[in-house]
């Protein structure tokens, strides 16, 4: 439905953006993306997409590269609340609590940006302490040496 809704010599990226988080929701990341990419070929550092590219990379597991788009998404002159607070939401899955409690103060007020903060921080722990648990099942069983019996 959406692949009808604008023209292949008109494209619209907001479709385009709307089919990447379609994507995203059923789990196609790097299909997103590419809906995202063709949405800023037509509308250049749209914070809107931007940010949802950053955020399908998180799904994909690449923080870095969402870091890295969010805080350009960030540093346009129409980014809103809502991108700064994704940003924020990646900086504290990095464990970069202090710069997620920076951007979260930008726009909410102190007891929620603290609501916010505390969750983050509850969330990078479940992450590590899962992360821990999955170290712990891959790595060899101890070996004891048996005595000789007597």
């Amino acid at each position: 439905m959406l692949s009808r809704a604008h023209l292949p010599e008109r494209p619209d990226w907001r479709i385009l953006s709307a089919q990447g988080a379609v994507a995203d929701q059923m789990g196609d990341h790097a299909g997103a993306q590419q809906y995202y990419e063709a949405a800023l070929r037509i509308a250049p550092n749209e914070p809107g997409v931007l940010s949802n590219l950053g955020l399908s990379y998180a799904l994909g597991k690449r923080l870095g590269d969402a870091e890295r788009v969010l805080r350009q998404a960030a540093a346009q002159p129409g980014a809103d609340g809502r991108v700064r607070q994704n940003l924020a939401l990646v900086l504290g899955l990095q464990g970069k609590l202090p710069e997620a409690e920076g951007v979260l103060r930008r726009d909410l007020p102190p007891e929620e940006a603290s609501a916010n903060l505390a969750a983050l921080r509850g969330m990078v722990a479940q992450l590590n302490s899962w992360n821990a648990i999955r170290r712990a099942g891959r790595s060899e069983p101890t070996k004891t040496a048996m005595a000789p019996a007597e």
